[in-house]
């Protein structure tokens, strides 16, 4: 405490001392009131030494060095920030490279057939309806015949429009399989159901995966729950294969004679179920997920395609 008010008070003095010489030399020096480099000079001693009150430790030399580690400092700040960039860029590159290396394992196990044929899936709901009706109606030979008729037409119906929607193809550059099954094998092991989801068929390439599914009947209540389990399986498919994949389905559009046959009605069914699974289904679709498609079938035609395929038994 002594030293500190010692030093005070020598500052207060030599203050005291500097502003008698700035006084003497402004006033009784000739020429008299001029500010001369000498009284310049006192005054900064006089800034410097009234600084020194207000700052403990003060120092002359760190002062006038301030601005040089100023500068020291912006440099080294500017070589670490150009430093991080080039850092940042070459484990960037490194990112990439990785990711353009790693293969994606394919999580799902493909199940198909080379045949066509083997798409029917509905033979034996119509031996149910057969059976069904022959006990009701044995007795009437109209019934009978008419029955027939119709298991004709609806066992041949879904390979008709399947092979008439995949006429255009070229085999050459397109892999074309039938009943096919996926099976997701990352929930393979689920203890509540199978985890697979089955289409009549799937067309191939290096570009893109199209399944097809033929719905040749009215549908149930409960469709468009399996129609979204078909499309988050598809989804799924599509992640894990990095390729693009969607579901066509193929919608039959019939002519009076043969809705008559099938449905024992000219009303067209199938138009007023796409409507309701454009509604329901719209972000699928936009998505390019899920196209539906009607396909043409007349009375005519079926029956030259079943002709045909007889003759070639």
């Amino acid at each position: 405490m002594e030293s500190n008010k010692s030093n005070k008070v020598t500052i207060i003095i030599l203050m005291i001392f500097i502003v008698s010489l700035i006084l003497m030399n402004f006033i009784f020096t000739e020429p008299k009131y001029e500010i001369t480099i000498e009284i310049i000079i006192c005054i900064c001693l006089l800034v410097i030494l009234s600084l020194s009150e207000m700052f403990d430790n003060l120092s002359i030399p760190k002062v006038i060095s301030l601005s040089k580690n100023i500068r020291e400092i912006k440099k080294e700040n500017d070589d670490l920030k150009n430093t991080n960039i080039k850092l940042l860029e070459q484990m960037t590159n490194i990112k990439n490279t990785n990711s353009q290396n790693i293969i994606i394992p394919n999580s799902f196990n493909t199940i198909s057939s080379s045949n066509i044929d083997d798409i029917n899936k509905n033979d034996d709901e119509e031996n149910i309806d057969e059976t069904i009706e022959k006990v009701v109606s044995d007795d009437h030979e109209k019934y009978r015949k008419m029955q027939a008729e119709r298991h004709k037409y609806r066992k041949n119906i879904e390979i008709f429009m399947l092979k008439k929607v995949l006429s255009n193809f070229n085999e050459n550059e397109n892999k074309i399989q039938y009943d096919v099954k996926l099976i997701n094998n990352k929930l393979y092991n689920d203890k509540i159901m199978k985890n697979e989801a089955r289409f009549d068929a799937m067309s191939s390439n290096k570009l893109e995966n199209i399944f097809y599914e033929v719905k040749i009947s009215p549908f149930v209540l409960d469709y468009s729950f399996e129609l979204h389990y078909m499309l988050r399986t598809l989804e799924l498919y599509q992640e894990s294969n990095n390729i693009l994949t969607k579901l066509i389905l193929l919608l039959p559009k019939l002519d009076n004679e043969l809705e008559s046959i099938l449905f024992n009605s000219s009303r067209d069914r199938f138009g007023v179920v796409k409507d309701r699974i454009e509604k329901r289904f719209e972000p699928a679709i936009e998505n390019k997920l899920l196209e539906i498609v009607e396909v043409e079938v007349s009375k005519q035609e079926l029956d030259n395609y079943i002709k045909e395929k007889e003759d070639n038994k």
